[in-house]
């Protein structure tokens, strides 16, 4: 009762000031955060609506960073995502509560492939923490494990000038963890006090930071560390996996010295770069230059006959599929052959225990001009991709539309698009057949998610990525990942709309694949088992299978989305391109067969395999003396 008399005691004024003094107090507090997102360099910043997080809003149109209001935070999250895959620094700015659980599936994928990004969480003050305050959860604690760093800022630390220093100092240490080797998902939770809204008179108050940040050394000397080694090469292979974009020059300057030396290159799509990218203007490509071979052709047991590497270069990370690494420990088992590897972060990415020695490099590295070792299977790998390309060509052609043929087709209308420099593809399926039976070309880049591999996030992240280039949304992904995401679908129409202002209309197309379910099961052991393991409830076909009968042209009409449904490759080309119109953001819905599919997917194998068998035998014949 003694404490409730003294409440009651204080002067009207003295309430008054307390209650101006949070309006400004949080104000200044949010006006540091924003110059350490501009700091930072930050290029977007992604809004999610919500009370708590007022004093940042209104902060953020206080400054001049741009920004964009997604309904939606899984999805804000994963176009964090997509921006950091396109090469640009993004931000998220949410509520409290749920809002920030809604973010971890985005910052998991982000925090494996060490992407740099940026969380902004308002959050209650300290003193409503464990007291039952509605939506109030430990949020630092919840993103704790996905955080290359985090940072817990109360409005209360603006009040003290050493402590304000302290907090800059802290702001700037948070931000050398966006660069260099153990860069990655960043967190800033910052407290404010009610009332939230700003005074009518607040002047952005401008925060001084350092423009340089210290870097934590790289943990060795990148390409240097390799080049006595390669030089010891005599059948020398190059294999190419995920790569950040800040790493892309590096390795461009690597696959030009393999390519002059006639090393065959085995270049995953997730590497963000095409053979235009690196092969010079004056390869003959019938013999002369590196052979570019898909990943998928590991797979077959033929070549291993005909590529025995004793060197292999593995530059980046991982690759689509495990194929890969199958084949390279065949080889270590059987020709004693040596794997060195250039990655971009130091995160261990040999889950096999392939790698001889792994190097970790920079986007500064600058690699030597000294030319590499003649490569002896250079002639065997060109008459294996020229094989392999003919037949796949051929089958192709004289098939009606499958889902490789969706694949090929996107890729190329996606090369041949100006306004189209990222295409993203979704896992599963159409990632495979991605990798396996098609290839970039000129400045074409994709994106994918395939640090944690989750089917989770795709219209998020292909947001990200167009925004971050500015160009059109190209994305190619299956019906699944489609009715997982449908609130994505959701943000995607909003922003089609123009419904922010702020942010230009978002055009471009989307290309669902839909057998009605899980195709990817149909080619796994799960779908051989035996009828009288498997028949029990029809346990594969609920539980894995998944059939359903839904349309996601139906869906994105509901949507007010232009929504077509395509049978023939010409549909399909004519919906890509729309006659040059891609004034809109369109889906287009291919319905295809699961079964069919996997019977086409093993006739076009045994074609390929067939093929190399040929090409063995005819360089076994080359070979023979006389």
């Amino acid at each position: 009762m003694n404490d409730l008399a003294g409440l009651a005691a204080l002067p009207e004024a003295h309430l008054q000031r307390d209650h101006r003094d949070h309006r400004s107090l949080n104000a200044d507090l949010a006006d540091l955060v924003v110059a350490a997102l501009e700091n930072w360099g930050v290029q977007r910043v992604y809004v999610c609506p919500g009370s708590r997080s007022t004093p940042l809003v209104f902060a953020l149109a206080r400054s001049t960073l741009p920004t964009e209001v997604l309904l939606d935070e899984r999805s804000a999250g994963y176009a964090l995502v997509g921006a950091a895959r396109a090469g640009s620094l993004a931000a998220v700015v949410t509520t409290s509560g749920t809002a920030v659980a809604n973010l971890v599936p985005g910052l998991v994928e982000a925090d494996v492939d060490q992407l740099p990004v940026v969380v902004v969480s308002a959050d209650r003050p300290h003193r409503l923490m464990g007291r039952g305050a509605n939506q109030t959860i430990r949020q630092p604690a919840l993103l704790h494990s996905l955080m290359r760093r985090q940072l817990d800022l109360d409005v209360d630390a603006i009040l003290d000038s050493s402590v304000l220093e302290i907090t800059i100092h802290d702001l700037q240490a948070v931000g050398a963890h966006l660069v260099g080797p153990r860069r990655g998902p960043v967190h800033l939770n910052v407290r404010f006090e009610k009332p939230l809204e700003p005074g009518p008179r607040h002047l952005r108050r401008h925060f001084m930071l350092s423009t340089s940040v210290e870097i934590e050394a790289t943990v060795d000397d990148g390409f240097a560390k390799l080049e006595g080694e390669l030089q010891g090469a005599r059948r020398g292979l190059v294999v190419v996996g995920a790569l950040p974009p800040s790493h892309h020059r590096a390795a461009i300057a690597m696959l030009r010295r393999a390519d002059e030396a006639g090393w065959p290159v085995i270049l995953d799509p997730v590497s963000g770069l095409s053979p235009d990218a690196f092969k010079h203007a004056s390869d003959d490509d019938d013999d002369a230059g590196a052979a570019v071979l898909s990943p998928h052709l590991t797979k077959l047991p033929t070549l291993r006959q005909l590529l025995c590497p004793d060197m292999v270069l593995w530059l980046g990370g991982r690759t689509t599929e495990d194929d890969v690494a199958t084949f390279l420990l065949h080889q270590q088992a059987h020709h004693d052959t040596t794997i060195l590897q250039w990655r971009g972060g130091d995160a261990v990415v040999d889950p096999e225990g392939l790698m001889t020695r792994s190097v970790v490099g920079n986007a500064e590295d600058v690699v030597s001009d000294a030319p590499l070792p003649t490569s002896s299977l250079a002639s065997s790998a060109h008459a294996i991709a020229h094989r392999v390309r003919d037949v796949v060509d051929a089958t192709l052609a004289h098939h009606r539309l499958t889902e490789p043929q969706v694949a090929v087709t996107v890729v190329d209308a996606a090369a041949r698009h100006q306004e189209a420099p990222v295409l993203f593809v979704g896992n599963s399926m159409p990632m495979r057949d991605v990798a396996r039976f098609t290839q970039l070309r000129g400045g074409q880049r994709l994106i994918a998610n395939r640090g944690a591999s989750g089917i989770d996030g795709n219209f998020g992240t292909a947001l990200g990525a167009a925004r971050a280039t500015r160009g059109l949304l190209w994305a190619l992904l299956g019906d699944l990942s489609a009715l997982h995401d449908l609130s994505g679908l959701a943000v995607l129409a909003h922003a089609a709309h123009g419904g922010d202002p702020d942010a230009p209309p978002l055009r471009g197309r989307i290309v669902v694949v839909n057998n009605e379910g899980g195709g990817i099961f149909s080619f796994l052991p799960v779908a051989a088992l035996p009828a009288a393991v498997a028949s029990t409830n029809d346990v594969v076909s609920r539980a894995f299978l998944t059939p359903h009968r839904f349309r996601l042209a139906d869906v994105a009409a509901s949507l007010g989305l232009r929504a077509i449904q395509v049978t023939t490759v010409d549909e399909l080309r004519a919906a890509l391109f729309d006659d040059g119109d891609t004034a809109d953001l369109s889906l287009i819905e291919v319905c295809t067969d699961k079964g069919e599919n996997r019977d086409f997917h093993r006739a076009l194998d045994a074609a390929v395999d067939d093929a190399l068998k040929a090409a063995l035998r005819t360089l076994m014949t080359s070979t023979v003396t006389p």
